[in-house]
């Protein structure tokens, strides 16, 4: 069975009210809140996701001997089954 590498990305946004002279001005602002802490975004400003191929192998199967230890694995058998029922292999 082939291996592939498939992206998973969560967004986070938050949409904030600021004053200011001019739109410039207003990201500068945000920039500023950002990088003093002010605004932190977490699972509350969960926006959507995407899944797409990977970066480094698109859509084609990773090719035998890749160094991919860094990756994470998926073990789809790896989880939890309900009582009395078990997952075909």
């Amino acid at each position: 069975m082939n291996k592939y590498a498939v992206r998973y990305c969560e967004i986070l946004a938050r949409t904030v009210i600021v004053q200011s002279d001019t739109y410039e001005e207003a990201e500068e602002k945000v920039q500023a809140a950002v990088d003093d802490g002010r605004i932190v975004l977490d699972a509350e400003d969960y926006s959507e996701c995407e899944i797409k191929p990977s970066l480094a192998f698109g859509k084609r199967a990773i090719p035998d001997g890749e160094d991919i230890s860094y990756y994470e694995y998926l073990n789809v058998y790896n989880m939890p089954v309900a009582k009395g029922m078990e997952l075909e292999r």
